[in-house]
């Protein structure tokens, strides 16, 4: 969100006392050094990698690089100098909060709760506009800000976007573009003789419209205090996403990138409307006067629409994923188990069963109820309103089909925690068979900040991607699957399964496809349970069929690779029949991969 291309530098933020410095900080393809994003763009090109960026939308990014030479600090948002009394530094560089809610400075706002945050300040040495980051933004800020209480609207830099800023259609030329902030990092790019376009392999191919609005006037309060809008995401989306695609028309966008589950429905602004003066819930729902003000339409739709008319006014698609990050991993003991290790038994199977998440419409979690606008068909005025499946992969599709027809999916950021362990990698192996079965177009893992410490998890990858050491692949092409309990009257649902077809889901989940260079039927099976499970598999419209089937385990027994294991018999359709059978054990906690001669 703050990085500068120009000047290789970012700011860390609130991750790290909103720090300015060099490089990307443990980015490939070397981590202790201050490697440009072009470095990366360079080193994933020689590995065969497709490059995916992430460009500033909200407003800022850092204007100097870190000096630490002599024990100095670097360029910081609140220095000690200017802010003393903080609660915390780092060097000269604070956490820019007061301790105990106390004042702690003369460019302050604080309040008697909750602690006290230092706002925005245009003054503060690392944040400048460069240049404008959004065209159909326009920024204003207080060079200071006295002490006492105040709200975030008075004070800081505030990002204002609008349809009326954005250019005519005769006015998104080249050169225009070119001179916007966004349009010149790409132009940058596609114009070196050692990158290039989208369509060249060897510049950016995709890109990604900021990270995660819901927390911009929290991570990044220093600079952008306000809470985000519907205009803002809106328009300073599209008109980057304008300078992108006039440089290079090549390249893919992804938006609008939102992380949480209340602004998948409602902007920031009406979020904390809801919490603070939303009588008598006090929910995000509860006074969503911006949500009322376009049309009632949830944020991600209106967005989308917006999106398609933006098409039709310039003559080019904008967006070309309709992008979110999915962290909907289950709780334990009231905490995520996204991120954390394995833990115990309890929080394993919390871990494995929130994959439902992602499709089951009859799996619901507590922290994802249902949006509760005035115009949802269950809505209430009761303070507790009735939980919602969320389906993340559905809803991504139903948004895109009628908001804005033709839009992929997205689900760039997740992570269902265990990495290091083989309740994680079965963990992954179901999202992926997830993915693949509802046709989910794109998805990347959050990963470890050790890739060494993710092996497990990186098997998952390979059962699918290279599980013989020799790049062979699960097949391409979906084939309807099911795993049930009881015998099935006809075969599985062609597309996304029915609920009514999944009642084994919980023990083995089973995804299958054809693979086009053999014609072979690949099937990945994944027990979830601690002891190993027997099952028939069915293979119903077959008829030439090959007499055994390879087969390939990933499992705690071998928790260092995959093991080619003995070949399994395959009983070919009886007279009068297109079905075939093949029995098999199933270990406990493992990945196993059926590959099937036609």
């Amino acid at each position: 969100s703050r990085y500068n291309y120009k000047l290789n530098t970012t700011n860390s933020a609130s991750d790290w006392y909103f720090e300015n410095f060099s490089g990307m900080n443990g980015g490939y393809p070397n981590p202790n050094a201050t490697a440009a994003f072009t470095d990366f763009v360079s080193a994933a090109d020689a590995a065969g990698m497709v490059v995916l960026g992430t460009v500033p939308v909200q407003g800022w990014v850092s204007n100097n690089n870190t000096n630490n030479n002599a024990g100095a600090s670097p360029a910081c948002s609140f220095p000690q100098s200017t802010y003393p009394g903080q609660a915390k530094y780092d060097g000269t560089c604070g956490n820019g909060t007061c301790p105990n809610g106390s004042a702690c400075g003369t460019k302050i706002s604080c309040t008697t709760s909750g602690g006290c945050s230092l706002l925005g300040d245009s003054s503060a040495v690392n944040i400048t506009s460069q240049q404008a980051l959004a065209p159909a933004c326009t920024m204003s800020c207080t060079a200071s800000m006295p002490a006492g209480s105040m709200s975030a609207s008075q004070t800081g830099c505030i990002q204002t976007c609008t349809q009326a800023n954005m250019p005519g259609a005769s006015q998104a030329t080249p050169a225009w573009a070119q001179g916007t902030w966004s349009g010149g990092w790409v132009n940058s790019i596609v114009t070196s003789g050692a990158y290039g376009n989208a369509a060249s392999g060897k510049g950016v191919a995709l890109w990604d419209l900021d990270n995660e609005p819901a927390w911009w006037d929290a991570v990044h309060r220093d600079v952008h205090p306000a809470p985000s809008t519907y205009d803002e995401v809106t328009w300073a989306d599209i008109s980057t996403a304008l300078a992108i695609k006039t440089v290079d028309p090549t390249a893919k966008v992804n938006g609008p990138v939102i992380d949480y589950w209340w602004n998948y429905f409602y902007s920031k602004k009406d979020i904390e409307n809801g919490w603070g003066h939303g009588s008598p819930c006090y929910q995000p729902w509860s006074n969503p006067a911006d949500r009322t003000a376009h049309s009632g339409e949830p944020l991600i739709g209106y967005v989308l629409q917006q999106f398609q008319q933006a098409e039709s006014a310039y003559g080019m698609r904008l967006l070309d994923y309709v992008t979110i990050h999915g962290y909907v991993a289950g709780t334990y003991n009231g905490q995520s188990v996204a991120f954390t290790t394995a833990g115990d038994t309890a929080e394993q199977m919390a871990r494995i069963n929130s994959t439902r998440a992602l499709w089951d419409p009859t799996y619901t979690d507590k922290n994802l109820p249902q949006p509760n606008y005035v115009t949802d068909a269950n809505y209430t005025s009761s303070c507790t309103v009735p939980l919602q499946a969320p389906q993340l992969v559905p809803m991504l599709q139903s948004w895109a089909a009628t908001y804005y027809p033709g839009t992929k999916t997205s689900i760039d950021e997740y992570n269902f925690g265990g990495l290091e362990s083989i309740n994680g990698a079965v963990t992954q192996a179901d999202v992926l068979g997830i993915f693949g079965q509802y046709g989910l177009d794109l998805a990347t893992l959050w990963p470890t900040d050790q890739y060494s410490k993710q092996g497990p998890v990186n098997q998952a990858f390979a059962m699918y991607r290279n599980y013989d050491g020799s790049k062979s692949t699960f097949g391409e092409t979906a084939l309807a699957s099911c795993s049930t309990t009881a015998a099935l009257s006809s075969a599985c649902t062609p597309g996304a399964p029915q609920a009514a077809d999944e009642t084994g889901q919980g023990q083995l989940s089973v995804y299958g496809a054809l693979r086009s260079s053999d014609s072979a039927i690949t099937v990945v099976v994944i027990n979830k349970t601690y002891g190993g499970l027997t099952s028939t598999l069915s293979l119903a419209n077959v008829s030439a069929i090959g007499a055994s089937a390879s087969v390939y385990q990933y499992s705690s027994a071998n928790p260092t690779q995959i093991v080619k294991q003995a070949s399994a018999a395959v009983t070919p359709p009886a007279s009068g029949s297109s079905t075939a059978t093949l029995t098999y054990t199933f270990s406990a906690q493992s990945i196993t991969l059926l590959v099937i001669p036609q």
